[in-house]
C-alpha cells in the first residue's frame, strides 16, 4: 500500500475511533497525544492537546479536583515554555495513568452490573 493511501486509512481510522469513543477514552486520547507530542520534542502539538484538556475541565462539577488538574496542566504549559519537556512528560504521564485506571475500574464496574441483573 502506498504511504500516502496508508495515511489515508489511518486517519479515517482514528476519526471513527474519535466519533465512537466515551469521553473518558477522548480524554486518554488526547493524553496519549500530548505524551507522544513530548517525547518527539513537538511543543506545539502538547501545548494544543493541553489546551484541549483545560477546556474540557468542568469547574461546576469538577470543583477542587478541576481546580488541581487546572494548576497541573498551567504548570505542564509553563514547562514546555522553559524547554523543560521532561519534567511536563512527569506531570502529565502520572494523570493519564489516573484517568486509564479509573476508566478501567468504572468499566468492570459496569460488566459486573450487567453479569448481576442478567
Amino acid at each position: 500500500m502506498p504511504y500516502g493511501a496508508y495515511q489515508r486509512v489511518r486517519k479515517r481510522y482514528i476519526e471513527e475511533e474519535v466519533k465512537n469513543a466515551s469521553p473518558v477514552k477522548l480524554v486518554l486520547m488526547i493524553y496519549d497525544l500530548v505524551i507522544a507530542s513530548l517525547k518527539k520534542g513537538d511543543t506545539v502539538k502538547a501545548r494544543a492537546g493541553i489546551r484541549e484538556l483545560i477546556d474540557s475541565l468542568d469547574f461546576e462539577r469538577g470543583g477542587t479536583l478541576a481546580t488541581n488538574l487546572l494548576s497541573l496542566y498551567e504548570y505542564a504549559l509553563r514547562q514546555i515554555h522553559e524547554g523543560n519537556l521532561e519534567e511536563a512528560l512527569n506531570v502529565i504521564k502520572p494523570l493519564r495513568d489516573a484517568w486509564e485506571e479509573a476508566f478501567f475500574k468504572k468499566t468492570s464496574e459496569e460488566s459486573t452490573e450487567e453479569v448481576s441483573e442478567g
